[in-house]
């Protein structure tokens, strides 16, 4: 399968869902290139970017993961990359 590049953006309005959102990006770390987490404390939100690397089943799995849990929003986006 195709390797690909993606862009995975995160807006968590649970603080309780935070440890568990650490916890999985924990698990993928192998497949996470790098993190970017900023609390929004004004706005009462925290945001999360990831950059990852895997094949388009290993990804979009991960973002439905992330999705699942309660008061995260999810968006992503894949381009295929060439090693």
């Amino acid at each position: 399968m195709e390797d690909r590049l993606a862009v995975i953006s995160c807006i968590i309005s649970n603080p309780n869902s935070v440890a568990i959102i650490n916890h999985k990006l924990h698990q993928q770390s192998s497949l996470i290139i790098a993190r970017l987490g900023v609390p929004c404390r004004e706005y009462g939100v925290s945001v999360i970017s990831l950059i990852m690397h895997g094949t388009q089943n290993q990804i979009s799995s991960f973002a439905g993961e992330l999705g699942k849990v309660d008061g995260i929003r999810v968006k992503s986006i894949q381009v295929p990359v060439n090693q």
